[in-house]
């Protein structure tokens, strides 16, 4: 990958991001993550509907979903990302055809708002201009307090029967703040206690946009449709004796979802269980899923799927 200062922006980063590695290879060998996600949706299907809707946040390449699937079971699909190109390289790489492409649809979309606001163009000059490390901070404060709702996806308010989320929670704004921060470091723009303070207060302000990301996603529900959110909890090194462990709680029936969260409570990823928690108190659960996303040679993940309803009155368990 070949991250850059000079007009730094999600789109750029996340473009670069989904071009590392082999894509042909890891779609090979993604399948089996692949086909364990379209069951998973499966749980999602309405047999009284005569035709139902989907909406996917997150397709990036496409290689973590099944293109075929999806238009067998929706008649229109709607793939949303900042980084459209990637889509359109996923769906030729999956050689749909001409029915199946006539119920997709692009939309490209950036689920902070942060990009529209040129935070990172802002944010990357500032540190650039070595201005002091007080007015930077004020500034990634006050663009994030200050956030506004995303309207690219305003116009699908109450629209889809099923959403369908890629795992994103990590992929928001504080991934793309830290890599920038460290090629900051490394051309000694920025010293290490000042990334150290950035990255904390780009930290703290986290949850406010996981907390408004959920509530996108959900707007574009109907009153009565149905989520699914998939969530990378758990990065595992490739060499790591924990991953085979893993696999084989995995392959047990029923899975031990208890003794899953304590794993996940104890060496999870901090902004999929913030995501999650938030969604939590937003949707009634219905189904669960535990994965391993095979992501490349290096290190894997344990993926968390749940399937729910925008919520009435029940609550339930956080991870």
């Amino acid at each position: 990958m070949n991250f850059q200062i000079k007009n730094f922006s999600i789109k750029k980063f996340n473009n670069d991001v989904n071009h590392s590695g082999d894509l042909d290879d890891k779609f090979l060998k993604w399948s089996s993550y692949r086909k364990n996600v379209s069951d998973f949706v499966c749980n999602t299907l309405n047999s009284k509907l005569k035709s139902q809707n989907i909406i996917v946040f997150g397709a990036g390449v496409c290689n973590d979903i099944d293109l075929h699937f999806l238009a067998e079971k929706f008649d229109k699909i709607v793939l949303t990302d900042v980084d459209t190109k990637s889509i359109s390289e996923g769906i030729k790489r999956q050689s749909v055809n001409i029915e199946e492409a006539d119920k997709i649809n692009i939309v490209n979309a950036e689920y902070s708002s942060l990009e529209s606001n040129e935070f990172f163009k802002t944010l990357s000059g500032l540190v650039n201009s070595r201005a002091p490390i007080e007015i930077i901070s004020s500034f990634i404060k006050k663009s994030i307090d200050e956030i506004k709702p995303n309207l690219t996806l305003d116009v699908f308010k109450n629209t889809f029967d099923v959403v369908l989320c890629c795992p994103t929670y990590t992929q928001i704004v504080y991934t793309q703040a830290e890599v920038l921060f460290k090629i900051l470091k490394q051309f000694n723009v920025c010293g290490f206690n000042q990334i150290e303070e950035l990255n904390s207060d780009i930290n703290k302000l986290m949850p406010n946009i996981l907390k408004g990301y959920n509530d996108l996603m959900l707007s574009v529900m109907v009153s009565d449709g149905k989520i699914v959110v998939l969530s990378d909890v758990v990065e595992i090194l490739a060499k790591d004796d924990m991953l085979a462990q893993l696999k084989k709680r995995l392959s047990v029936e029923p899975i031990d979802e208890d003794e899953l969260e304590i794993f996940v409570k104890e060496c999870g990823l901090d902004l999929g269980k913030t995501g999650l928690e938030d969604l939590f108190n937003k949707i009634d659960k219905q189904n669960t899923l535990w994965t391993i996303w095979p992501f490349d040679e290096f290190k894997e993940y344990l993926v968390f799927g749940v399937i729910g309803r925008k919520k009435r009155n029940s609550r339930f368990k956080l991870l």
